[in-house]
């Protein structure tokens, strides 16, 4: 199964909602679904639209992996460039899990790019 992370901003202009690195007002969840489980949604964090959405992935992940249904395990992994950090990719491959992660293709992600052999 592969589980999908996802942060997703929700505006609001209630007086308490906090402005976002989008410069909006509003909110912040993280989601871990799993499409596999009929997109069950397996975990959310409802966070300030202040929280950054690369915050605390690897804990959000390990109550994702516990919340599963009895029997069914996780072998891959689904983020944007929110994930791309590498505490959270060191934890994906110590718990064997393989991912995708989005990432800007800056000059550091082309270089390595161009390190991988063509029969890889």
């Amino acid at each position: 199964m592969a589980l999908d992370l996802d942060a997703g901003q929700i505006m609001a202009e209630k007086e308490r909602a906090q402005w976002s690195y989008q410069g909006e007002k509003g909110y912040m969840p993280l989601v871990g679904h799993v499409r596999e489980l009929s997109g069950m949604l397996v975990h959310e964090e409802f966070r300030e639209g202040n929280v950054s959405p690369g915050t605390s992935h690897v804990p959000f992940v390990a109550d994702c992996l516990r919340r599963l249904p009895k029997g069914r395990r996780v072998a891959r992994l689904r983020a944007d460039s929110a994930s791309y950090q590498a505490v959270v990719i060191n934890a994906y491959q110590e718990k064997c899990i393989r991912f995708v992660i989005g990432a800007d293709l800056d000059a550091a992600v082309r270089a390595a790019i161009q390190r991988i052999p063509d029969i890889a």
